[in-house]
């Protein structure tokens, strides 16, 4: 649970600096079901082209339901009393855009997607 906690933090971090950044109008953190070293894991994949950020985390977080239910509790919490964040949340998507006086809005579309096989 604690490692939960750790990486809903550090998604927040990210929205906090991405959105604040005023060249950056829209990013993408993407939430992925992997196999990584032989265990079910999520996988953080973060995109912003604008400044060509992009980052790959290994969560080591199996319990990805619960990881998801947390993250848009805390995303609530944090953003949806404020005149400065508009937030969107559908069962696999939160849009956040951060409304800024001085540029553009900035938009970060937070997925998650469930780790599928093709047959």
């Amino acid at each position: 649970m604690d490692n939960i906690n750790k990486i809903i933090n550090l998604t927040t971090e990210y929205i906090d600096q991405i959105s604040s950044d005023g060249r950056v109008t829209g990013g993408l953190i993407k939430f992925i079901n992997k196999n990584i070293d032989n265990e079910e894991t999520l996988a953080m994949d973060i995109y912003v082209f604008q400044t060509n950020f992009i980052r790959h985390f290994n969560t080591h977080i199996s319990d990805e339901n619960t990881f998801i239910n947390k993250l848009k509790e805390k995303i609530k919490n944090n953003y949806s009393n404020s005149k400065d964040y508009q937030i969107k949340i559908t069962d696999n998507k939160i849009e956040i855009t951060r409304n800024r006086k001085e540029s553009k809005p900035c938009t970060l579309t937070i997925t998650h997607e469930k780790y599928c096989f093709f047959v």
